[in-house]
């Protein structure tokens, strides 16, 4: 029975080849979009190279330091000495890691060429964190972070570029910032999406030139968290909490007097009376950092906001394939007639649209995922705008939903027309 369907289906595909086009175009394309939007948000989302550890770690990004009693308040990243004296010293942890909040863009010079790159000041740990592929060398032990060594970690994509593709460059030197450093490891190039391990170049964090301030908490880092498991994520979060209010805090005065040596003010300035920090999962900083919002993580709001847009996006294809629809059988109403008169039931009419609109909707599944291996493959050799490099792969549970959903509609979009069409008279379908 389902092989007559499909010679049917086929036939009909064929000899409405207009109605096939727009059919197969609204399905392949909806649902090449939303893979590759998938596909970027897998690589924003999922544990990926080389974080392959975020399901079982906490990111504490800023620290906003208020002052109740007259209204002010103050957010920033961390500073070295909140990682070190507080986080790092937590015992549930099985691993802390400090790392620049963002990659910073700065001018520097790369085999005599000078050249526009991202940096990320790290300390030993994050490479223990990450898992990073090194093509050469290592990454910072702390041995290095001791010895204020000048060392500095490319990547593949900085070495290719300005000293020569697979050449070795261990222990050459670049300037950076109107100092030497020596290149001690080469790792697979991380995007930039990856906003809290994408970079071009890496140094130590005793590289860094800011300002350091003993007691200030304020300063331009954020801390990793890695659990020994991720059970262990609520303790050492409501641990993290517990800390906050036994940690001492610093008005302007006390500020001034570290950095200069002396203040003076007839005012009394900035005077914090308490401090909150979110120690975080990788999904809630991620959707946090979308709503620009450090209070509420916006993960609900993120997500819901997210399926609305994938239901609607699928709806409307949908409404338009019942018009589509409602048109192509319209035009097969004598076929319809004629089956009626040699007996065919409203039930084996029904069937048999519905039939012919699933498989339509698989063949438009299979070109969508064809064109969406293209894309990606595209995207992740070529990059796209500002990201030279992605590292972008296809989410089969995305499209095994996706293709789900497009079944769905598809009974829907097909499933009206063809109960409309079944009802006919023998004699109205022949009239048409």
């Amino acid at each position: 029975m389902f092989k007559n369907y499909l010679k049917i289906t086929l036939a009909v595909m064929k000899r409405h080849k207009f109605y096939t086009f727009i059919s197969l175009f609204g399905i392949s394309m909806t649902l090449t979009i939303l893979i590759v939007l998938a596909s970027f948000i897998d690589q924003a989302l999922a544990p990926t190279y080389p974080e392959v550890n975020r399901s079982r770690s906490l990111y504490v990004r800023t620290v906003k330091i208020m002052d109740i009693k007259n209204h002010s308040s103050s957010m920033n990243p961390l500073s070295q000495f909140f990682i070190k004296t507080y986080i790092k010293t937590m015992p549930l942890p099985e691993k802390v890691a400090m790392t620049t909040s963002m990659a910073m863009p700065t001018n520097t010079y790369l085999n005599q060429q000078k050249a526009k790159v991202f940096i990320k000041y790290t300390d030993d740990e994050f490479w223990n964190i990450t898992q990073f592929l090194f093509l050469e060398g290592k990454g910072f032990t702390n041995e290095t972070i001791k010895s204020n060594a000048q060392s500095v970690i490319i990547s593949d994509l900085i070495r290719d570029k300005y000293f020569g593709k697979g050449v070795s460059v261990i222990g050459k030197s670049l300037e950076i910032e109107d100092e030497v450093f020596n290149i001690v490891g080469v790792v697979r190039n991380c995007p930039l999406t990856q906003v809290y391990a994408g970079s071009d170049i890496y140094l130590p964090y005793t590289a860094d030139k800011s300002p350091l301030v003993e007691g200030e908490l304020a300063g331009r880092y954020m801390a990793i968290i890695v659990a020994r498991k991720a059970s262990d994520l609520p303790r050492i979060r409501a641990d993290f909490l517990a800390m906050l209010p036994k940690i001492p805090l610093q008005n302007d005065k006390d500020v001034a007097k570290k950095k200069l040596g002396s203040f003076n003010s007839s005012g009394d300035g900035f005077n914090p009376d308490s401090l909150v920090a979110h120690a975080e999962t990788y999904v809630e900083s991620f959707t946090s950092i979308l709503a620009s919002n450090n209070d509420d993580s916006g993960k609900a709001t993120f997500f819901m906001l997210l399926s609305l847009f994938a239901l609607l996006f699928m709806l409307l294809p949908a409404l338009n394939l019942i018009n589509v629809n409602i048109s192509r059988i319209m035009e097969r109403a004598s076929e319809i007639g004629i089956r009626k008169a040699y007996g065919a039931s409203a039930g084996t009419l029904s069937l048999q649209f519905v039939i012919e609109n699933v498989i339509l909707t698989v063949i438009g599944g299979g070109i969508a995922i064809g064109l969406s291996s293209l894309i990606i493959l595209y995207l992740n050799r070529y990059g796209i705008g500002p990201l030279p490099t992605l590292n972008l792969t296809i989410n089969w549970l995305v499209v095994a939903v996706a293709l789900l959903l497009c079944l769905v509609f598809g009974l829907m979009s097909g499933a009206y027309p063809a109960w409309r069409m079944s009802k006919l008279s023998v004699v109205d379908a022949l009239k048409n």
